[in-house]
């Protein structure tokens, strides 16, 4: 694998760890790591609630990169354990939109 997406998958990794937060949420079964055009790499980390209305890993890479005022997406990966997952189609989509 290239460096760079080493670099990626070993970010999403430091803070990939399910953790509970209360009886029907958890977060941290997905992280998410991504580099921007410019070289930054930002990182997020996935809650899931019962009701289906959670947080993608993906997604919340995508807020802490935009709290920063980048918007050029180079490279983004999500990792649940030992496996790289795809985006689902609503992180695909906002990927897109943003670059």
């Amino acid at each position: 694998m290239l460096p760079e997406i080493q670099d990626l998958i070993q970010a999403a990794r430091q803070i990939q760890g399910q953790f509970p937060l209360t009886e029907d949420l958890s977060a941290g079964s997905v992280g998410a790591a991504l580099r921007t055009r410019s070289g930054i790499i930002f990182t997020g980390i996935c809650v899931d609630v019962t009701c289906g209305l959670g947080l993608c890993a993906e997604r919340s890479a995508v807020a802490e990169m935009l709290k920063s005022r980048e918007t050029e997406i180079d490279m983004i990966v999500a990792v649940a354990n030992s496996a790289i997952l795809p985006p689902c189609g609503s992180c695909r989509e906002l990927i897109h939109d943003y670059d």
